[in-house]
């Protein structure tokens, strides 16, 4: 494209080929891409890739141009669309064009045929004969049986070696079964893991024939010569043997263990990979056939386990004293053994590929050296680092250059492969030993185990730095080494206690309560494992301890002498845009800590000066500093502290004599007076504190709220409480036991739970810690007081009385934890009296739908009142409503007022006198219907009443829902015309409600109370059927008689949708379960009637008894019992 090199911008990575293959980026270019022509034309920028392959087309397009674009692509019509200035772009594909660049390629490419084997395997295929005569030599003198085939094309001198190899390991080989004496049980034994919840299997004995009888007693009877299997009388599980026919025709006895390999989980150790095994034997001058000779059955089974791995035979039951072929798990226990007496070894073809290679003259070359570096990177210590002056050459812009950096570590790296280290497999529950290395341009870390022929490196990994981490200050670093070590080595970590030898405070560091940002976050990720961090001390191994020495200059191997100090510089800020303290802490390497704060009160420059000491005071306590040498620009404060001044001053007086306390954590420290020259880092931390300006990372910056001492003289605090780690009914105890002694308890189960929750506490100067995610550590206090701060939390000074997660939320933001932070909260809002009476009611019902069952009809009517309405002629303002609960007929009357005997008069002529005595009518507790003169009027016709529960509409649904029927066609047929004429439109509405089909009965009410459907004005204008076929006394003499089976039919449909209705409902349900005795709150009648700021909840009352479920009779505190019962859904239960 005519591009100059020196275009091109440096790329961040390489790129990943289909193949898998690493791409190299030689850079970036940024070009401009048009689509379309003329108006309709659309030009954007476009970042490329730009790499040095060979291939058919110039570019490729990746989501980003397609969403930079907004294009679609379709395949089969070959198009690409994408919105344009003017209109849709359309871009074309042409067939002729790709079919031309797919022909190119394949002329190109170079095709290596290939004869592939079928698919499926011809039977009674012949075994591939040798090439060549084949010699057998006996190697045994005292047995002529025991002989070897050795190639007729091999030299004598070859032959003789060979055979005196052979004959001085005699023993090592086995002829027969009798012969193989098996692994040491010491070393390694098969364990089934069965999980306790699964109840054994035993199969009962399948029928064989004669011949497989046979086959199955001879291989039975040899194995029992071989001491691999015998007789069991109390197997636990029991399988069936299989024989299968082989191709020489005699018979394969195996056992099934399918049942029991479904009980116990699978063994994750990794199998040798099969391409692996043969590049390792590529270039071999010799190939030696050698059957490893009933290999499984040379690793013994736990006695525990010997039971399960039984099967039965027509001649007894056995069981395995050895590992049997079949199990689960038997491969990976077969090559964990392998890799414990070999060891894990470099493949010796990828070393001697590096060692044969020649010095790369091209980038092509440097890939592929890097490539191989890559694949023994877990041999390689510090591989990263020794790869980067290769990976340098390969992102060079220009011309390739072979400097002699890479020539010198070109040479170090094949002496370094001369003799590559063997890994080991660390065997379960182990410990392991980390050792972290960094330097300005990568980390490294060794995982090693501690052996008795000392340490013996399991897995090595190392990562090259790029951009910010390169600026990452050492102790960042160190701790990015371990996070990286952690993500890769995740297995080994989750599965052993990991041991991280420092000289650094690590540890302090990581699990330090002022640990904030990246430090931060990566110390929350490392919370889930079981790290311990000690101090370094000599290393056993020449391979670890070059991977330590070479890394940095400014460690030393040797522990740290007692006589160092740590150095601390520290200067306050004080000025009208506030003030702002800073402490540099120096390990006795010479490595900086930097610590910086903002002070948020008001303070003097002296006592600035102060903080600026205590903030070092406390971060050297936290890092387990013994002695400190202290260098402050403050004379007064130096020397207050070494008692050349006096202090004179109460504020200065209580600030020195807080550092007198600090004195005792530390074995010695010194003060120095320096000039402000002198202390530069630390007055320029102080001052960029005190304006609130940015940090540079590295830095650990909080702000401060209050002083460090309290300038109250009448403020006293008493302390009176019990050594933490004493009291036994403490749930800290435990872990502070463990933490500080080891102890664990008794049982197993217990102990190991105590020591995966331990991980996440520490001990910091006798105070408990977890580590936390809102904070870097919490301090553990004990259930009392985690009580009394969710109460102040909730309800107290600052408390808003706010949700229980809200209320544990703030809980763990003031640094605070205990484990029952949230039941705890939920208790306490659950008891809080403010919270229930101004609560919110539960919306959810909390009983099951109780649908009132329909009897017959005419026998249950349920009544209300409709109003006021406009008032009409004759001063009628109200409705009285009568619905009949079976066929849902509706009676209804204007009334001018709500009396008992208006009441009285329309059940005696609308219901009585029309449609008979019913059984029972429903109503609410309105004292037109609970009068004497009507309870009379009832009784006297021996009929029942039933009252709703209170503010609870729905125990007298049928009324309620025609209510509003009613109301809704009302309102329709006065649009429009005079809204007092309400009464006039009352009987049509009635008239219309009555002749319509209802969904529960699908019937109208008519049908079901006249046995025929009422005849409609509508109707005689359209002349209908009805109108047509209307017979005369016979058609409706059969309709009467019909009526009974029509009425037995809505029985039973009504009952389908009540118990419909009942499952749609009941989903709902949120059941909270009261009972007589129970306190509760009550809601107010008349919720809209209270004040914004008063309660809508009234009481407490007790539950006086049940009177259907979900309805409760409720009684004063005192006793007094009220008339009507109350629904669940208006009450509340209160905790007292």
């Amino acid at each position: 494209m005519g591009l100059p090199t020196q275009a091109l911008t440096p790329a961040p990575a390489s790129l990943r080929g289909f193949g898998g293959e690493a791409v190299q980026v030689l850079g970036q270019a940024l070009l401009l891409i048009a689509f379309g022509s003329g108006e309709n034309r659309r030009e954007e920028q476009i970042l490329f890739d730009v790499v040095d392959i060979p291939y058919n087309y110039n570019a490729i397009f990746g989501r980003a141009t397609l969403n930079k674009f907004e294009a679609i692509s379709h395949h089969n019509y070959l198009k690409l669309k994408m919105p344009g200035l003017a209109g849709v772009i359309v871009v074309k594909g042409l067939q002729s064009s790709a079919a031309s660049k797919s022909d190119l390629a394949i002329i190109n490419r170079a095709v290596h045929s290939v004869e592939t084997e079928p698919h499926e395997q011809p039977k009674n295929m012949p075994k591939p004969t040798p090439h060549g005569k084949i010699t057998k030599v006996q190697i045994d003198d005292a047995d002529p049986t025991k002989l070897v085939s050795l190639g007729g094309d091999m030299g004598e001198e070859e032959v003789e070696s060979i055979l005196e190899v052979l004959k001085k390991n005699i023993d090592t080989f086995a002829w027969s079964p009798d012969e193989v004496g098996g692994v040491p049980a010491d070393l390694i034994m098969h364990h089934l893991a069965v999980k306790l919840d699964i109840k054994p299997r035993k199969q009962k004995l399948r029928k064989m024939s004669a011949d497989r009888q046979e086959a199955a007693k001879a291989e039975v009877q040899k194995l029992l010569r071989a001491g691999v299997i015998q007789e069991i009388d109390h197997p636990e599980w029991l399988v069936n043997p299989v024989l299968v026919r082989k191709s020489n025709g005699k018979w394969r006895m195996c056992v099934d263990f399918s049942d029991l390999n479904k009980a116990y989980p699978k063994d994750d150790f990794p199998l040798p990979r099969i391409d692996q095994l043969v590049d390792s034997t590529a270039g071999c001058e010799l190939m030696s056939f050698l059957d490893a000779y009933s290999d499984y059955h040379q690793i013994h089974m736990n006695p525990l386990d010997i039971p399960k791995a039984s099967f039965i035979t027509p001649f007894g039951t056995f069981c395995h004293l050895r590992m049997p072929f079949g199990l689960r798990n038997a491969g990976a226990t077969f090559a964990r053994l392998v890799y414990k007496v070999l060891g894990i070894e470099a493949n010796p073809e990828k070393i001697d590929a590096i060692q044969q290679m020649k010095p790369p003259s091209s980038v092509h070359e440097v890939q592929k050296l890097a490539g191989r570096i890559a694949a023994l990177s877990r041999f390689l210590s510090k591989a990263a680092e020794r790869g980067l002056p290769f990976f340098k050459t390969l992102l060079g812009a220009g011309k390739f250059d072979w400097t002699p950096e890479c020539q010198a570590t070109f040479d170090e790296l094949k002496q370094y492969l001369q003799s590559p280290p063997a890994l080991i497999s660390p065997p379960p529950g182990s410990e392991l030993l980390l050792y972290l290395a960094a330097s300005p341009v990568a980390v490294s870390a060794a995982l090693v185990q501690e052996t008795e022929f000392g340490q013996k490196p399991v897995y090595f990994v190392s990562e090259a730095l790029q951009g910010a981490k390169t600026r990452y200050i050492e102790m960042e670093k160190l701790a990015y080494a371990l996070v990286m070590a952690s993500c890769q080595l995740k297995h080994y970590f989750q599965a052993h206690k990991v041991i991280v030898p420092s000289q650094y405070p690590l540890g302090e560091i990581l699990r330090g309560k002022e640990v904030t940002g990246r430090l931060s976050k990566w110390a929350a990720e490392l919370s889930p494992f079981d790290l311990h961090f000690v101090a370094r001390s000599a290393i056993k191994s020449q391979v670890l301890a070059d991977f330590v020495a070479e890394w940095t200059p400014v460690l030393a191997l040797d522990p740290e002498p007692a006589e160092q100090f740590w150095v601390m510089c520290s200067d306050g800020s004080w000025s009208h845009r506030g003030a702002g303290i800073a402490a540099v802490l120096f390990s006795p390497n010479d490595v900086p800590i930097r610590y910086a704060a903002r002070l948020q009160f008001d303070t003097t420059n002296n006592a600035a000066e102060y903080e600026a000491v205590f903030l070092g005071l406390r971060k050297a306590k936290a890092l387990g500093v013994r002695r400190l040498l202290i260098r402050i620009d403050s004379k007064l404060v130096a020397g207050h502290v070494d008692n050349s001044f006096e202090a004179k001053e109460e504020g200065m007086k209580r600030y020195l004599e807080a550092v007198r306390f600090m004195e005792k954590y530390f074995t010695g420290i010194t003060v120095e007076h320096l000039p402000r020259s002198q202390n530069e880092e630390a007055d320029a931390l102080a001052k960029s504190a005190a304006c609130g300006g940015p940090h540079s990372p590295g830095i650990f910056f909080e702000v401060l709220h209050a002083p460090s001492v309290s300038m109250d003289s009448s403020e006293v605090m008493a302390i009176d409480q019990e050594k933490l780690g004493e009291d036994p009914y403490d749930w800290r105890t435990p872990f502070v036991k463990h933490l500080e002694t080891g102890w664990l308890p008794v049982d197993e189960a217990k102990a190991k739970r105590l020591q995966l929750r331990a991980t996440k506490y520490k001990m910091v100067s006798g105070q408990l810690y977890r580590s936390g995610v809102l904070q870097p550590l919490l301090c553990c206090i004990s259930f009392a007081e985690g009580e009394e701060m969710a109460k102040e939390i909730h309800q107290g000074l600052c408390g808003a009385h706010q949700a229980a997660r809200t209320v544990a939320s703030k809980v763990f933001r003031q640094g605070v934890y205990w484990p029952t932070v949230l039941k705890v909260c939920v208790e306490q809002i659950k008891k809080c009296e403010s919270c229930q009476r101004h609560g919110r009611s539960q919306t959810a019902p909390q009983y099951d739908l109780q649908p009132i069952a329909p009897i017959w009809p005419f026998a249950r009517w349920g009544l209300d009142i409709i109003g006021p309405f406009p008032v009409a002629r004759n001063g009628y303002k109200f409705t009285i409503v009568a619905v009949e609960y079976f066929s849902r007929w509706i009676e209804a009357e204007p009334l001018g007022a709500i009396t008992s005997a208006a009441v009285q008069k329309f059940v005696w002529k609308n219901i009585v006198c029309r449609f008979g005595v019913p059984k029972e009518f429903i109503t609410n507790n309105d004292k037109q219907f609970d009068s004497d003169k009507f309870r009379e009027m009832c009784e006297g016709l021996n009929l029942e009443i039933r009252f709703a529960s209170v503010a609870h509409p729905q125990s007298n649904g049928a009324a309620k829902r025609t209510n509003g029927k009613i109301l809704e066609a009302l309102k329709k047929k006065l649009e429009g015309a005079a809204k007092g004429k309400w009464p006039e439109e009352l009987l049509s509405v009635l008239w219309a409600l009555r002749t319509t089909p209802t969904r529960s009965t699908k019937f109208s009410p008519f049908m079901l109370l006249y046995g025929d459907e009422a005849m409609t004005p509508a109707e005689l204008g359209a002349n209908s059927p009805s109108v047509i076929f209307s017979g005369g006394e016979e058609g409706r003499e059969v309709s009467l008689e019909l009526l009974e089976g029509v009425r037995v039919e809505v029985l039973e449909h009504m009952h389908k949708y009540a118990t419909s209705t009942s499952a749609t409902y009941n989903k709902k349900v949120r059941p909270t379960e009261l009972m007589p005795g129970y306190l509760v709150l009550r809601k107010k009648v008349n919720p809209v009637a209270v004040g914004k700021l008063e309660s809508k909840w009234e009481g407490p009352y007790l539950i006086k008894h049940k009177s259907r479920t979900g309805s409760f009779r409720l009684a004063t505190l005192e006793g007094e019992e009220f008339d009507y019962s109350w629904n669940a859904a208006s009450l509340k239960r209160f905790y007292a």
